[in-house]
């Protein structure tokens, strides 16, 4: 039988930590190479942004139809808890459709979703930004290399690449 030998690609593994160092055994990996990253990121970053907007939209309502007498739990605090479970699921969809399925439940660590998650896991992403850029650079690097032998010209096959690292 003949075999196929695999080039190594630019996929990253990110290990993921407690605070206090504790390795949890997940990970993430990102394919800085993945040309829909950046879209994926760009998407949702506005898919959060309307997932803000819908649960204000829908408190608002709430507030103003439901009954908030009698004792605890009312008529308004049952729907506020199913505004705020139904807002919590959609934005870990969101996160999952940017990093990949199943990313939310690594990242919050057995923890349920809650209220700010999405802030906290793209500050946790944010740890990971500068080790991106430096396989992007490298990638730029290798593109340049093989592509750019005889023409002094920068970027001549990617014009944009460059400004998808800033």
């Amino acid at each position: 039988m003949e075999y196929i030998t695999l080039e190594e690609n630019s996929v990253q593994r990110f290990g993921i930590r407690t605070k206090d160092g504790k390795e949890t055994g997940e990970y993430i990996e990102i394919d800085p190479e993945d040309i829909d990253f950046q879209f994926r990121a760009n998407e949702c970053q506005e898919k959060h942004k309307k997932n803000v907007t819908e649960l204000q939209n829908k408190l608002n309502e709430i507030e103003q139809t439901c009954n908030k007498d009698g004792e605890f739990p009312t008529e308004r605090d049952w729907a506020r808890r199913e505004a705020c479970k139904e807002f919590m699921a959609k934005e870990e969809k969101t996160i999952d459709d940017f990093i990949g399925d199943g990313t939310t439940k690594k990242l919050l660590n057995g923890r349920k979703p809650y209220i700010l998650m999405f802030n906290d896991i793209m500050d946790m992403l944010t740890q990971i930004v500068p080790a991106l850029k430096d396989t992007s650079k490298k990638i730029l690097e290798n593109i340049r290399e093989k592509y750019n032998k005889n023409n002094e010209q920068d970027n001549v096959i990617w014009p944009n690449i460059q400004n998808m690292q800033k």
